[in-house]
C-alpha cells in the first residue's frame, strides 16, 4: 500500500510534503476524544496562537486514525478540512503514522 498524499495548501514542489514529514514539529495539539465540533474550535484557537509564536514553523495535530469511530475517521477530516480554509497554513501533510498531519505555518 503506497502513500497517499492529501493536497498541499501551497507550492507545486511533491517534494515539498517529503520535506515536512522530516522536520521536528515546534508544538504539537492533541485531539483524541473530541466532537468535530470541538476540535475545530481548538484547531482555529491552536492556529491562531502558533503562527504568532512560530512563524514558518511545523506544527502537528494529532486527529487519530479513527479506528474507534463506528463512522470511520470524522475527526481527521473535518480538520484537513479546515486546514485548507485556514490562512495561517501555508502547507499540510498527512504524517506516516496516519494519525496526525503536519502543517507548516505562515
Amino acid at each position: 500500500m503506497g502513500r497517499r498524499r492529501i493536497p498541499t495548501v501551497s507550492g507545486s514542489d511533491p517534494g515539498h510534503a517529503d520535506r515536512l514529514r522530516h522536520r521536528n514539529a515546534d508544538e504539537t495539539l492533541d485531539l483524541h476524544g473530541l466532537e468535530v465540533w470541538q476540535a475545530e474550535s481548538k484547531v482555529r484557537f491552536f492556529l491562531e496562537r502558533t503562527a504568532r509564536q512560530h512563524a514558518g514553523g511545523v506544527v502537528r495535530i494529532v486527529t487519530g486514525r479513527g479506528l474507534h469511530s463506528s463512522d470511520g475517521p470524522r475527526l481527521r477530516e473535518a480538520v484537513e478540512a479546515l486546514l485548507r480554509e485556514r490562512p495561517e497554513v501555508a502547507e499540510q501533510e498527512r504524517a506516516l503514522d496516519g494519525g496526525s498531519v503536519l502543517v507548516r505555518l505562515r
